[in-house]
């Protein structure tokens, strides 16, 4: 299920970045320097607008994204669950 109020096209976009991507040997990498905090270096740019949305949130509470470069995204206050479901998502 997608949060609410975002078109399924954004995900097929963000998808689809991440797949040529990968095709290209780029991966996405993910590094937690802190409990709590995640970065992700080389998140297409689709994905990047979804930053906000990524976690499951249709609030806008949870874990708060930050860019952290034109490709780079720091995530804090993340659980563990959201960690592993966030990376999963953006290293398929």
């Amino acid at each position: 299920m997608f949060p609410v109020g975002v078109p399924q096209y954004n995900f097929d976009i963000c998808n689809n970045q991440l797949r040529d991507q990968k095709n290209k040997g780029i991966k996405v990498l993910a590094n937690v320097p802190s409990n709590g905090v995640a970065q992700f270096d080389n998140v297409p740019p689709a994905c990047m607008n979804l930053a906000g949305v990524l976690t499951g949130s249709c609030s806008g509470t949870g874990p708060r994204p930050t860019p952290c470069g034109s490709a780079c995204m720091k995530y804090t206050g993340m659980s563990d669950k959201q960690l592993r479901q966030l990376s999963s998502y953006l290293k398929k």
